[in-house]
């Protein structure tokens, strides 16, 4: 039977999200972490760090750990990317706040801007944002994770259909659409750069 756990540290919002996450997934198969050791590639000890809240895991072990738990690896990914995205933030000039559309002009910083819109939203998940999205047109969980993670360049009827399904209002839809068309203009503007040798 699973053994109950420390209360985790509440002093960043989206590391205790993960951790909850991560507690919850082995919670709900009753495992405990010597069990689900024998099913991935890492200790007990380093799946039990990664639910503290006080570490920040890297892909691979939540990867591991929700792979051994059964639960949705892409969504452990998701919650995992917000907690970067929090980082980079902290890392930059005090006071400073979340990026300016109006700022955005390459894919990477749109990336960035999505994560932290997701990062906003209370009790969010990669499930719940797509059920939303089901209203209005579909949002699969794998492409939007792959997004988040920066790992992949969002589609504009993507774009529209995730701001949309976070509540962004019409008036700023337009302007993340914006956002998208600049960073799509770089992306071309890079791509002959590269077949022109300028690189």
């Amino acid at each position: 039977m699973a053994r109950s756990e420390k209360p985790i540290p509440g002093h960043r919002p989206s590391l205790v999200a993960l951790a909850q996450w991560l507690r919850a997934a082995r919670n709900s198969t009753g495992m405990t972490y010597t069990q689900m050791a024998t099913a991935v590639e890492y200790s007990a000890s380093t799946l039990s760090r990664a639910a503290t809240g006080c570490v920040v895991p890297s892909d691979a072990v939540v990867e591991a750990y929700a792979r051994a738990c059964g639960a949705d690896v892409e969504e452990g990914l998701s919650l995992l990317a917000v907690v970067r995205a929090e980082d980079d933030l902290d890392g930059e000039t005090a006071g400073a706040s979340l990026i300016q559309l109006s700022e955005i002009s390459n894919f990477a910083m749109l990336c960035r801007a999505m994560t932290e819109l997701f990062g906003q939203i209370e009790g969010g998940s990669l499930r719940s944002i797509e059920k939303v999205a089901a209203v209005s047109g579909t949002l699969p969980r794998s492409t939007l994770s792959r997004v988040l993670r920066g790992a992949a360049r969002p589609r504009l009827d993507l774009l529209i259909t995730f701001v949309g399904a976070c509540g962004v209002s019409a008036c700023e839809q337009r302007e993340w659409c914006e956002a998208w068309h600049r960073a799509d203009t770089d992306a071309r503007m890079e791509r002959v750069k590269e077949q022109m040798g300028l690189h």
